[in-house]
């Protein structure tokens, strides 16, 4: 674990000089389009600009038809503080500009990995598109290397279905792209991820930035990942990306949640004003913030809430309840079984807490224990000298009785967290032995187009003891059958020399594996897709290392 966390603090990491001297040079420009607040409101005295938007509202009657001032003051807020971050995050960059830099990093008690700061990429996107890796080890720059920044690009714009459409994409826009700046900006204004779309762009010219330049590996909703490897269930891994699609698209498991969702939602609702009101404003925006959070506990308030905030006056708070209530019995129907692992494990923790013990969750390097304790309110009385009065003041103080309430809430949401912390550190430990650049938000990774682009990756990813195949803005789709079978060989010869097996003279270990699984085995597509993800996620304990280890004590009792 140490050499994990030393592993991922001594990465240093340098300002994008390219994207930083491109703000600044059109930063008026970049104010026009919407891409950044007025520089102006980053200085302005913000009481100030309340008395003036005060008698400005009061003397204008038009405008108190349309809004209100505490909408307006809010507004002006909001405005000033993200003037000022990225005034800041700006200044911050221009400091650290030539400097080799370091990210401290820290865990919580579930071991996920955190940062100190905010120049950072568990920051936004302005900030992340000012970091590049500080070294690489992989010398010069490949076209196929080329190749992988400019898909990152394409997918910094929008999302695609397979990652040769973001290519093409690329490749079709490029003039218009490097036609000028002003077109960049134009075109950039439309992405997803503007500052980051720009910074790869002018990156992938330049071969010293272009080897640097971060590649994010993210996760497909990745407690799905967890609950459908757990429950053995194939469509939801597919869905997710665990399993690699028979068409090699990318899956949005929301997607799927989306369609399916309005389907249930035809079934139960009769009254058409109220459906067409609904889908008005269901999306996969809305669908994620219900669902996603659905397997951590989101309680049907919460849920209630997010649907009011999106719907407005739209729905009343009763409409809302009930599409609330619709979403969490949806979830019980279309994925019964994940329901029910949701009710063994918070049962169990309750359990736990009812006989005075603390929750143990444990993995191969850490373990946690869960141990809330309940609180009572207590008043005290304070003086204030300032206004010379005394007045009560309640406080929350921990007693000694476990909190069975929040003991059985918070256990889903610990359990998959804690899985997902392991998997990132296991990701993490398989990149550090490749003296790869790395850097982790929790099941998203970052490192650089050589190390993306080769088939180590995925593998790493695999190896995570389960369930991290990842969706990438970089990665290509699944191997062909030359590349998995030179993938299982990798990862089986690596795992025999962790377990002190030597390989006869006369034997290597494509031979050796041909042998064991036979060449019908290594034609099937599904036979060797299945092996290439068993051998990393169950290490020795995968079937065909098993055969391996049977095989080399055959040939070696026949040699001696």
């Amino acid at each position: 674990m140490c050499n994990i966390l030393n592993g991922l603090q001594r990465q240093g990491f340098q300002i994008n000089s390219n994207i930083l001297e491109f703000i600044k040079n059109h930063h008026a420009t970049l104010e026009k389009v919407g891409l950044l607040m007025a520089d102006i409101l980053a200085h302005m005295n913000l009481k100030e600009a309340y008395d003036l938007l005060r008698k400005s509202y009061f003397l204008n009657k038009d405008i108190k038809n349309v809004c209100s001032l505490s909408d307006l003051c809010k507004e002006l807020a909001n405005r000033v503080q993200t003037a000022r971050y990225e005034d800041f995050i700006i200044r911050l960059a221009s400091a650290y500009e030539g400097y080799v830099f370091y990210l401290p990093a820290f865990m919580d008690f579930r071991e996920r990995i955190y940062r100190s700061g905010i120049l950072h990429f568990h920051e936004r996107d302005l900030a992340r598109s000012f970091i590049l890796f500080s070294n690489n080890p992989q010398e010069g720059i490949n076209q196929s290397a080329k190749d992988i920044v400019a898909i990152s690009a394409a997918f910094k714009y929008k999302k695609f279905d397979l990652y040769d459409d973001g290519l093409k994409w690329y490749k079709e826009n490029h003039s218009l792209i490097y036609a000028s700046d002003e077109s960049l900006i134009s075109i950039a204004k439309g992405a997803s991820d503007p500052f980051q779309f720009i910074a790869k762009v002018l990156c992938n010219d330049r071969v010293e930035e272009s080897n640097r330049v971060p590649i994010t590996q993210d996760a497909a909703a990745s407690a799905y990942q967890i609950m459908s490897y757990l429950l053995l269930n194939e469509k939801m891994a597919k869905r997710t990306n665990l399993i690699p699609h028979p068409d090699g698209k990318i899956q949005d498991v929301y997607l799927y949640l989306l369609q399916d969702f309005k389907a249930f939602l035809h079934d139960r609702i009769n009254e058409k004003l109220q459906m067409e009101i609904i889908e008005s404003k269901l999306d996969r925006k809305l669908i994620k913030s219900l669902f996603m959070p659905l397997i951590y506990g989101k309680t049907l308030i919460s849920m209630e809430k997010d649907i009011r905030l999106k719907y407005g006056e739209l729905l009343s708070r009763k409409d809302s309840y009930n599409l609330a209530k619709l979403s969490n019995e949806f979830g019980k129907f279309k994925y019964p079984d994940i329901v029910h692992l949701m009710k063994l494990i918070t049962t169990i923790s309750w359990f736990c807490s009812v006989r005075d013990r603390p929750v143990v969750y444990s993995v191969p390097y850490y373990t946690t224990k869960q141990d809330y304790m309940s609180f009572v309110n207590e008043e005290i009385i304070v003086y204030e000298r300032t206004t010379k009065k005394r007045r009560r003041v309640t406080l929350r103080v921990p007693t000694m009785n476990r909190d069975k309430r929040k003991t059985q809430s918070s256990a889903c949401a610990n359990f998959i967290h804690q899985k997902d912390a392991y998997i990132a550190i296991k990701v993490v430990e398989s990149l550090l032995s490749q003296h790869a650049p790395i850097y982790t938000i929790h099941e998203n990774f970052l490192t650089t187009s050589p190390y993306s682009s080769t088939s180590s990756f995925p593998s790493s990813i695999s190896s995570a003891s389960s369930t991290s195949s990842t969706r990438s803005d970089a990665q290509r789709a699944p191997p062909e059958l030359t590349q998995l079978f030179d993938a299982i060989c990798q990862n089986s010869a690596e795992l025999l020399r962790l377990k002190g097996r030597e390989l006869p003279t006369e034997w290597n270990i494509a031979d050796l594996i041909q042998a064991v699984m036979g060449d019908e085995a290594l034609q099937i597509p599904g036979h060797l897709q299945a092996t290439y993800y068993d051998v990393p996620l169950r290490g020795s304990s995968s079937w065909l290392l098993e055969d391996l280890s049977n095989f080399l004590d055959l040939i070696t009792y026949n040699v001696l």
